[in-house]
Formats: structure tokens, sequence, C-alpha cells
């Protein structure tokens, strides 16, 4: 836990009956989520000055505000994903408990306080397991997400919760040539949720869409490995057209971005990553996010160092362009051999997730690097310039390796990590923008 003097403000707790939940966007809520916000754009509650380098800490710093295991051995554990924000508390999965069970749903106050379980995944048959990536999409009162096991055929399933525990419901169970192996959640288009599945369909991975109600599941489309294949990130919408990436497949084999209409037809590859010095390669499960009429994404790899990439791009595929790659220290960072265990990864390498627009600015995580080489947290404006990291995570008992995305709220970033904390199991972060 932090201390009880944090460094930074939060916002007051509000009784769970005073709730007023407003319905802003999918995987979470607008004011505060990345990649998944309304429309694909990840808006935030507050814009704030952001320093254009950073140097590395001499000292780790420990931004934890809850470890996963403070609760007991049957606390959730090794968070893959991303928190929903809704104005009063955050919420999140883990995939698995400290006992090695199937995962949990939870809540927390955002100045650490007032953890609680909201549900335990109990598995196949009638019980989802193992949710992965992405943050839970905040629908007419309701969390939406997926699990990537579990179901009457376990391969997965989607489910909803109501932010006080309650009305837990399956709502599909997803069978392999339907779609199966959901990584990440889902993302609300004229009251219809759309997500996409690794497995299933032809074999290569599915786009589908299925009412809040669990009613119309249709398989939209297959995935061919010509054109992109292995899906585990979500998608993106501008409010009439769908957005992606795969990891695997395209003219390389390195993963694609795609436009797709939403009932399937009109799938076109707007870029094949190709890796190398000039372009990124696998994007792992991370997804654009799009602001205007440009995107913007990470690969996990490629790159002048091949630790992965920024990049933004028109929405029509044109104008590709790295704004950083990782593993190439900004100049005006100095590299002190005594605080950045690698020269090359300071600045971080292999950015897992997505990034978070507010205004001119883009946040993200990286999965490795930094001071420490335990992953950082980072702001780049969206031209390219401003590249500074905010955090370093060291291991236990600060957070180690963040896979997914960030939410901000009153000029603190909160993500999770999927190592690392007090007990090794994972960690919730608060980190300011201004850095520590």
């Amino acid at each position: 836990m932090i201390d009880a003097q944090p460094r930074f403000p939060f916002p007051s707790r509000k009784p769970r009956r005073l709730r007023a939940i407003a319905l802003f966007g999918v995987c979470g809520l607008a004011l505060a989520l990345g990649p998944c916000g309304i429309a694909g754009r990840a808006m935030a509650a507050d814009a704030a000055a952001v320093p254009n380098s950073a140097t590395p800490a001499v000292a780790p710093v420990n931004d934890t505000i809850y470890s996963f295991g403070d609760t007991g051995s049957d606390d959730g554990a090794v968070p893959n994903g991303s928190l929903t924000w809704d104005g009063t508390a955050l919420f999140g999965r883990t995939t698995t408990t400290v006992q090695h069970h199937d995962g949990v749903i939870f809540e927390i106050n955002s100045d650490g306080t007032g953890y609680d379980v909201l549900h335990r995944f109990g598995g196949k048959p009638n019980d989802g397991a193992d949710p992965r990536h992405d943050a839970m999409t905040l629908v007419g009162g309701l969390l939406y997400g997926t699990t990537l096991k579990g179901g009457d055929r376990n391969d997965g399933t989607i489910f909803s919760i109501a932010t006080d525990g309650t009305n837990y419901s399956v709502r599909h169970n997803f069978h392999a040539p339907f779609g199966a192996m959901p990584y990440s959640c889902l993302v609300d288009l004229s009251d219809i949720l759309y997500g996409m599945t690794a497995a299933g369909g032809i074999s290569h991975g599915t786009m589908y869409q299925i009412n809040p109600d669990g009613t119309g599941y249709s398989r939209n489309f297959s995935f061919r490995a010509s054109g992109g294949s292995d899906p585990h990130g979500a998608l993106a919408t501008d409010g009439a057209n769908l957005y992606g990436m795969t990891r695997k497949g395209g003219a390389r084999g390195l993963g694609v971005i795609f436009s797709i209409n939403p009932g399937g037809g009109e799938h076109t590859v707007l870029h094949n990553f190709r890796g190398g010095d000039g372009d990124g390669a696998s994007t792992d499960h991370g997804n654009v996010t799009i602001a205007g009429s440009t995107m913007y994404g990470m690969t996990t790899m490629g790159g002048a160092k091949r630790a992965g990439v920024i990049f933004s791009m028109g929405l029509d595929g044109s104008g590709f362009t790295i704004l950083h790659s990782f593993g190439t220290r900004p100049t005006s960072q100095p590299f002190n051999p005594g605080v950045c265990k690698n020269l090359l990864h300071c600045d971080g390498r292999n950015p897992y997730g997505s990034l978070l627009i507010n205004g001119p600015d883009l946040y993200g995580t990286t999965g490795k690097g930094g001071s420490f080489g335990g992953g950082t947290v980072f702001h780049i404006a969206i031209d390219g310039s401003g590249y500074a990291v905010l955090h370093s995570f060291s291991g236990k008992p600060d957070g180690k390796k963040p896979i997914d995305n960030v939410v901000l709220i009153n000029q603190t970033l909160y993500g999770m990590t999927s190592a690392g904390g007090a007990h090794n199991q994972g960690a919730i972060f608060a980190v300011p923008v201004a850095g520590d």
C-alpha cells in the first residue's frame, strides 16, 4: 500500500447507492479509458502538462496502491487487463487467484481502499475462466467482458455484472466454428457489442457481434492468413466503421492493421507490418486509438532496436509514421549506468497494450525496460515529440511488467502490472502524469 499521505490528489469516494453511472464508451468510460472509449476515442478526465524528458530515478519509487494477495489466498492474482472507471470506483479482472483458480472481478477506490471481490469465476461448464486483456465495457449500468476459457465448450465466454456485484450472467458461450478464445473486450456501436476471437471461424479468428442482452450473436467475419490472423486486441470505431490489428498474417506474417464495416463486409488491409528499422511487427494484444481522422497504436516488436514502436496513420491507411522506436534513447535523457540497467532500453521496450489519448498527449506502458528492467509508464505527444518515462517499475514491492493500458483520473494514471507487488502476484498502480 502507498503512504497515508499520497503525493497526488485522489477523487473522493461516493456512496455506492448514490452512484450516477454515465455511459460514455466501451471497454470502460471515455472519461478514463484508453483505446476502448466511445467511438474508439480514449478521452480523459483532465489534461496536464508533461515534461519533455525524464531522467531515470536514482532509486526505485513504489507507486503501488494495491498488491494482489493482500486479502489472502483467495484474492485475485496476475492481472493481464485494464481498469474501468465509472466515476466512482475502478473495476478490473485477474486471470487467476493466489490459489491458482479461475480469476476474479473486483472493485477498488482510487486511493487504494475499498478493495472487494465482486465475482470469482468458476470455470467450465457454467462459468468463464482466465479473463485476459483490455477493460470491461460499461453499458446501461452493467459491466461487460470476456474470458479466454470456460463456458460449456471451454472456448471462452461473454459475461455481464452490475457494478454492485449483483446480476452476474454468462451472456454467450463461444464454440470454435463461430469463434473461440476471445483475448480482449468489446466495443459498443449503436447499442451492439462487437469483438474478436483469436481462434475459430475458418481457423484464424473471427469478428462477431452480439446484443447486450445476449441475443443476436453473429460471426460476421472469419480471418484468413493473407488478411491478418490471430487477433488478440479489441476493435475501435470512428462511429461508422471498425478498425483493428492482428498479431500474425498479412504480407510478411507480422500482422496487419485493417478496417471493416460492422456487418463484416468490406474488410480492407490498411497496412502490412514488415518489421525492420522502418516498421513495427506483431501487435500482441494492442488495438488502435482514434482521434479525428488519425489512429495511433503500438507494436511489441520491430523498429530500430526491434523493441517495438509507437505509430500514427490515417484512417484510410495513408501516412504511416513511426513516432518512437523503443530502445532509441532521447538525446535529452542522459544515460547514467548507475541507475539504468541497459543503455538501449532506458526508454522501455516491448509494449503489449494500447495508447490513451488526452488532447495532444498519448500515454502507455511497456512490459520491459526502463531504469530497472521491469517496464515503464510513458508519455509522448501525438506529433512524436516529448517522449518521457513517467515511472520505471522495479518489482517487489513495486509492480513489474505492465502489459495493458492506463486510465486517467484527476491527473493520475492508473493501471495494473502482471507481476511484482508485495506478494509477486501483480499490483494496481497510480502514477502522476508529471512523473515520479
